[in-house]
This record gives structure tokens, sequence and C-alpha cells, in this order.
């Protein structure tokens, strides 16, 4: 072989290697080390298959030590011989020690005789290795070749005689392409493929079949008789073995490239006791997606155990069918509840694949995601002394109306006993009006109502999540909420409630009121006795457009009221309607959302944070 001349530098790289092969070798492996222009040591070596036989797909393979995958590039050779260039693919490969790739060169024979290269080569970092000329026989009926057999011979007078193109041997659940092409190399259309023991579709681009082999043993590629416009083509059947994949990846089934990733995600960003969290595992991959099963997980909570989850993982994927190949995800959902106070370490445990191209199994891995839960803050109540002020003077303007509960209510006050202030608030609740409780839009609460008084008293105990309930519901429908607002605004700090809802409209009541006021003031200047005076008329439009603003404004406000707020008093957050379903995470109190759907006993709520669940009506106050 002549020396390597770099035609881009003249360079000369250190190569030595042999002239033309025999032609009766099964297999070439010549180790020639190059030195490249970047001075990196590459040792290139090339495989030849033993004696292809026509309408075979055979590959020549140049394999490089040293080299790296993404600095390799292919370069069609020359040649002649009964034989189709299909092209070439580059890819890495693993071994324990220093980097190191392969280039294999597709053919299709399609006649007996010989393979003659005059020129091989491949480019590293845009210098040529040269790797001689090499001499293929074909028409032989022994040895390695990942192509099938056949004949190129007439069968008779307008019959023709195929071959299946497919691989001698593959793994469970590799995707293959199963193609019939004629001697010369044309391919024939298959409408139809059944294979025993496999999963067929027609290839994404060509004329082929997709085949995965779902166990191992044989697969049975039939005999067809085909019709096609040139006249009737016969295919001899082919049988391809199929492999079992290593015991590990047998489990995954994950056959080409695969990566991983993980997830995790607690609600609100910040993790407490009781809280759940889900973690999301997904494996991405080129080849069996579709048919693998998703990455296994586990929760070690802080005293090193395993966390239970608490219900199976949610699966899911996605696979888009290529051409012998299907690329996708498969992935799962799961959900714990961090009961325990420290770190919760969530874990990928090593994601087995097989990569047919180097024939290994490989391990896609990921980094831990570790999340910290504490404990929920506890809420400490001590009203503004103001504040307070103000709300017992309420509590002593209707004690004076001798209604003997808040008058009781007083005593409860005066001698500071808690627990008399809060049955004194439950005999009130019973007697409340049950269109306090069911928030009609034409409710009134003003000042001097019993609603004031509700949350005067629930200000004065020592419940934060009541005082904020009665403050939030007063303010919601009062016309002037002021004193209700200082109250929610006082409860929300001590709860930790960071926002809320206000309604920006006055209560639907009094704008009702103003709109009938203002339309019977119309009817009064456009109809009455004056309504021929010039200024009357125009007073009597003007007060007009004034009706239409206010029944406007009062449609805006009780669709700004329609919607259902809560305030939770604490509890388990159900997955279903029933106490016997499982708990996804605790309430803590003073949790605040807005009711998305109501049944008998239950609510189906949205959190402010985004989670959903169903809260029994006994651990939620509604606003």
């Amino acid at each position: 072989m002549k020396p390597l001349m770099n035609h881009r530098s003249g360079m000369q790289p250190k190569c030595h290697g042999i002239g033309l092969f025999r032609a009766l070798v099964v297999s070439a492996l010549l180790a020639m080390p190059c030195t490249t222009a970047f001075g990196q040591y590459v040792e290139a070596s090339v495989q030849l298959p033993a004696a292809p036989v026509p309408g075979q797909v055979f590959f020549i393979r140049v394999l490089m030590n040293g080299a790296e995958a993404l600095r390799t590039e292919a370069v069609e050779p020359l040649y002649e011989g009964p034989v189709q260039y299909i092209g070439a693919d580059v890819r890495p490969l693993a071994q324990s020690e220093g980097s190191a790739a392969y280039v294999d060169y597709h053919f299709l024979a399609f006649g007996e005789g010989s393979l003659i290269i005059s020129s091989l080569s491949v480019l590293y970092g845009g210098s040529p290795i040269q790797l001689g000329s090499w001499h293929v026989a074909l028409g032989g009926s022994d040895g390695v070749s990942d192509g099938v057999s056949g004949s190129g011979t007439q069968t008779g007078r307008g019959t023709r005689t195929a071959s299946w193109i497919a691989p001698e041997a593959v793994r469970t659940y590799e995707p293959f392409l199963a193609r019939v092409a004629l001697p010369d190399g044309e391919l024939v259309v298959i409408q139809s493929l059944a294979v025993p023991g496999a999963i067929t579709r027609p290839s994404g681009d060509g004329p082929g079949w997709t085949v995965i082999g779902t166990k191992a043993g044989e697969l049975n590629l039939p005999a067809l008789d085909l019709e096609t416009n040139g006249g009737r083509v016969r295919v001899s059947a082919r049988r391809v073995r199929v492999q079992a994949l290593p015991q590990a990846t047998a489990g995954t089934r994950a056959v080409g490239t695969w990566s991983v990733s993980l997830k995790v995600d607690v609600a609100g960003g910040e993790a407490h006791t009781g809280d759940s969290a889900s973690w999301e595992a997904i494996a991405r991959g080129n080849g069996s997606a579709g048919f693998a099963e998703p990455p296994m997980v586990r929760v070690i909570g802080p005293d090193g155990l395993s966390v239970t989850l608490l219900a199976e993982p949610f699966r899911f994927g996605q696979a888009v069918p290529g051409e012998a190949t299907f690329a996708g995800h498969v992935g799962a959902i799961g959900t714990f509840v961090m009961e325990l106070p420290g770190e919760y370490r969530v874990e990928l445990e090593p994601y087995p694949w097989f990569d047919p191209a180097s024939s290994q199994q490989r391990y896609a891995r990921t980094a831990p995601v570790v999340i910290r839960a504490i404990e929920p803050k506890v809420a400490i109540w001590v009203p503004a002394a103001d504040l307070k002020a103000q709300a017992v003077a309420t509590i002593r303007r209707l004690a004076a109306s001798e209604d003997s509960q808040w008058a009781q209510a007083l005593v409860a006050i005066e001698l500071d006993d808690s627990e008399g202030i809060g049955l004194a608030f439950d005999q009130l609740s019973e007697t409340r009006p049950s269109i306090v409780d069911r928030r009609l839009p034409w409710k009134w609460a003003g000042p001097g109502t019993m609603d004031e008084g509700m949350a005067a008293l629930a200000f004065i105990g020592d419940d934060p999540v009541r005082a904020f309930h009665e403050a939030a519901r007063l303010e919601r429908w009062s016309l002037l909420p002021g004193r209700a607002q200082l109250y929610a605004d006082a409860a929300a700090i001590a709860l930790d409630i960071l926002e809320r809802p206000i309604a920006l409209l006055p209560p639907p009541m009094a704008l009702g009121l103003a709109a009938v006021l203002m339309v019977l003031l119309a009817i009064i200047a456009l109809i009455g006795p004056f309504r021929h005076v010039s200024l009357v008329r125009l007073a009597g439009f003007m007060v007009t457009g004034l009706a239409v603003l206010f029944s406007v404004a009062l449609t805006l406000s009780v669709a700004e009221r329609i919607e259902v707020y809560f305030v939770s008093v604490g509890g388990p957050a159900m997955a279903v309607p029933s106490a016997a379903a499982s708990v996804l995470f605790e309430a803590r109190p003073g949790s605040v959302g807005r009711v998305l759907r109501s049944i008998p006993s239950w609510a189906f709520v949205e959190f402010r944070d985004g989670r959903n669940a169903w809260l029994p009506e006994s651990g939620i106050c509604l606003y």
C-alpha cells in the first residue's frame, strides 16, 4: 500500500497496511497504526464478510481504536463488481479503556463474482486515512453475514425469483427491516405480511416491513408468490434467528439507544410534613419504543426506609414509527406522602438497555433528586388590641338588643373564657338564616347585621381559621368592608395566606337597589307631569344611563361573587369522595382555594398551589 498523503495539509501520517487480500479468506482483521494530523494515535482495522450471496445486504467494517465517532467521517469507496453501495454509518464503540469507533460500509449483492474495492478510506478530524484496496468473493453460501441468501435464476417463463433482505440474527424486541429484492437490486412491494411470533407493520419509508420478534427462537419470513407490474415474482422463505436479551434488559425490553430523566414536583414549591410529592421518570429511546417498560423509582425517607407510594404509578408513553425503528418515550408518575421531617431521596434505578450495534448491555443513569420536608408553620393567633376592642364593641351593641345568646357571648368575652366564646359561636351559627350559608347574590351583610357580629366574635376567639372565614365572608358581601378587611388581613397573616380573592365591586344587593332607584327616577322624569320640562327630560335620560350602568355593574358583581372559595380547617385530602379512599396529602389548616364541584358531603377543590383533591364539607368553610 502506498504511504498516505494528506491532500489538505501535505502531511504524511505513519501508516502501514497490506495490499490485495486473498479471495478465499473468510474474514480479515488487519491493524494499521496511524498518527493523524492532530498527533492523535488511531489504530484502524478492516473486517470483511464471508462470500455474500446475491440478494444479501452485507457490510465491510472499519474499526478505529483511539478514535472519536464525532470526528470520524465515512468516504464512499471506489469499487467494481455486481453490488450496489447503500451507504455508511459511523458509531461509537464502548470499551474499557480509551475511545473507539467503527464505520460500516453497506452493500447489496445482486450477482456472483467479485467485489474489488480500489480505494477504501475514512476521514478523521478532516484528514484522510487510506486503508488500501480489497477483494470480496461473491456467491458462496457459508460464512458470516447480516443478509439473506437467495437465487437470481429464472424459474419459469415470466416468473422471477426474489430474495428476502433481512438480518441473519436479531434480539428480541429489536426492530429490523425486511424487504424483498430482485437480483438486480430492485425492491418489490409487499402489500401484507404476517410472521408468527412477531409484530409487523409497514416501514415508514420504502416498500419494506418493520418486524419485531417478541420471543427467542426463529422467525420464518414466509415464501411469497407476488404479482407485480413486471410479472410474477416468487420469494423463498427466510429464517431469522431471534436471540434472547440479557436478563436485565429482558425486564425493560429497551433495545436501541436510550436515555432517562427524573423530575420531582412538590406542590407550592415548599415541602412540609403531610404534603405529597410526585415524581416523573421517563426513558427516551430510538429502537423498541412502544414496547419498552418505564424506569423504576424508589424513594428513601429520612429514616432510611423505602417510602410506599400512594398508588400504582401511572404509566404513559408515545412511539413514532420510522424505518426499522420506533422512536419515542415511556414513563411513569408516582406520588408519595412525606410523613416525617427531613430529606427524601428520590432515586431512579439504573435503566438497562441493549445496544445492537455493539451487542452490549448498557445502563442509563441520572442523578437522584433530594427534597427536604419541614414541619408546617404553627399559626400564632393574637388579635391586635385595637381591632379586638372594636370587635368587643360590636358584641356589646348586639347584646344590648336583649338577645340572650349575644349576652352570653359578651359574658364569655368579659371572663376571657375561650371555651365559652366557642360555644356561643356554635349556638349563634345554628340560628343563622340558611340564606347566609348559601351565599345568595342578594345577601346583605352590613353594619349591625348578624354577619358583622359573627365576624367580630370569631375574631375575638382563639381559632384563626374561623376568624379568617367569617371576616372574608363579611368582606366579600359587605357594602363597607373596611373593618372586615382588617379582620381578614390579620387572620391571613397568622395563617400565612399570601394572597386571597377580594371583590372589587360593591355587593349585588346594593347595586340592585341603586339600579331600581334609577329606573324609578327615570320613569318619573320621562312619564310624570313634569316630562315636558326640558331639564327634567334631560335628567330623565341621564338617570336612565345611570340605571344601565348600575345594571351592568350588578351583573359583573354577581359574576365576581359566583365563584365559591374555601378555607380548610385541616384534615386528609382524598383521591375520590370516600372516607375509605387513599389519602393524597394532609390539607393544612388555613389552606385556601376554590371549589370546582360539590356533591352531598364532599367538595372537589383546587388549592392555590394547583393541587386538586376531594375534601369533606366538615373540613372546609365556604365563602
